[in-house]
C-alpha cells in the first residue's frame, strides 16, 4: 500500500471536513459514493487488468455505445431485460474485438485498444446521430435510483465489485494466474498456465465493466450519448496508478485502487462544494493524473536499483 496516498486521503477529508460544513455527512458520503461509482468499476477491472499485465483504454467509449444502445432500445419501447442484454452483447462484442487483436493477432494492448476506442466511440455518435438520447426506461431507472437499506444501489454495485476483486486476486487460483501471466508471461507459459485464456478473461471483464458503468450512466441520466464515459477512462485510470497499480505488470493489491478511487472522489466532491469552476477542476484532474505517472515511473525506477 502506498502510505503516501493514505496521508494525501486523510488530509483531503480532515481539510474539507473544516473547509465546507456540507462535507462531514451521511447525505454527503453517499454522494461521494455514487459519483464514484462508474469510475471505481472501470478501475476495478482496469487493475485487474493491468496485474495480468494489458491496459484497456476502450472502457469510455465502450461506456458511451452502450448508453446509447440502452436509450435508443427504451425509446422503441423495449423491455429492460431486451435493454441489459443488448448492452451486454455490445459489452461481449467489444471485448471478443480486443481479445481477437491482442490476444489471437499479438498487437500491444495500448495500441489495440487506441484504436477501438476511436472505433466505439464514433460508432455511439453515428447511432445517436450526435445527438444525446432521452428515453425513460421507467425500470432501469428506478433500479439505479433504488437505495436498498438506504444505499444507492451504485454504491453497493461499487462495494460488491471490489469485495469480489478482492477474492478473485487474494483467494482463487485464478488470481494467481493473472499474477503470474503480468509477472511473466513467458514462464508463466512454461509453467502451464493459459495465459490467453486469462487474457480474454481479463478484457473481457473489462468490457463488462464498462457495460455496468454504461447502464449506470443511462439509468441514472435517462440517457444516453456517445460523449458519456469520455473522460471516464482518465479518471478510472488514474485512481490505479494513483493506488501503486504499476504499467509493467505482476503487481498491486485491489485494495490500493479503492484508495485511489476514494481520493479522487472526495477530491472532486470538495472542489464542488467550495464552488470551484469546473474549468479549475479540470486542471486539477489533469495534474493529478501527471502525478499518477510520474509516481508510477519513480516506482519503476526504484524497482530497477
Amino acid at each position: 500500500m502506498d502510505h503516501g496516498l493514505v496521508v494525501a486521503l486523510v488530509a483531503a477529508f480532515v481539510f474539507f471536513s473544516v473547509a465546507s460544513p456540507f462535507f462531514l455527512s451521511t447525505r454527503n458520503f453517499l454522494i461521494i459514493g455514487q459519483s464514484v461509482s462508474v469510475i471505481g468499476i472501470l478501475a476495478a477491472a482496469l487493475t485487474i487488468g493491468l496485474i495480468a499485465g494489458v491496459l484497456d483504454l476502450s472502457v469510455g467509449s465502450t461506456i458511451g455505445v452502450v448508453s446509447v444502445v440502452a436509450a435508443l432500445l427504451a425509446e422503441a419501447g423495449a423491455s429492460v431485460v431486451v435493454v441489459v442484454g443488448a448492452a451486454v452483447s455490445v459489452g461481449l462484442a467489444v471485448g471478443g474485438l480486443n481479445t481477437f487483436l491482442i490476444v489471437k493477432l499479438g498487437i500491444d494492448s495500448i495500441i489495440a485498444t487506441l484504436a477501438t476506442a476511436s472505433v466505439f466511440f464514433g460508432t455511439g455518435l453515428i447511432l445517436a446521430q450526435g445527438k444525446t438520447i432521452y428515453a425513460a426506461d421507467e425500470y432501469l431507472g428506478s433500479f439505479v435510483s433504488a437505495r436498498p437499506l438506504g444505499i444507492p444501489t451504485p454504491v453497493i454495485l461499487l462495494a460488491l465489485t471490489y469485495v469480489a476483486g478482492y477474492v478473485l486476486l487474494a483467494k482463487a487460483k485464478l488470481g494467481w494466474h493473472i499474477y503470474a501471466t503480468g509477472g511473466n508471461r513467458s514462464a508463466a507459459d512454461r509453467s502451464g498456465i493459459p495465459t490467453k485464456r486469462i487474457l480474454a478473461f481479463v478484457l473481457l471483464l473489462s468490457a463488462l465493466a464498462a457495460t455496468v458503468g454504461g447502464l449506470i450512466l443511462a439509468g441514472r441520466t435517462l440517457s444516453g450519448s456517445g460523449l458519456y464515459g469520455r473522460f471516464l477512462n482518465i479518471d478510472a485510470l488514474t485512481a490505479v496508478l494513483l493506488g501503486g497499480i504499476g504499467l509493467s505488470g505482476g503487481r498491486g493489491k485491489i485494495e490500493q485502487t479503492l484508495v485511489g478511487v476514494l481520493f479522487i472522489g472526495i477530491l472532486a466532491n470538495g472542489l464542488t462544494l467550495l464552488n470551484t469552476p469546473s474549468f479549475y477542476q479540470a486542471v486539477v484532474r489533469g495534474f493529478a493524473f501527471l502525478l499518477a505517472i510520474m509516481l508510477d515511473a519513480h516506482r519503476r525506477r526504484s524497482m530497477e536499483r
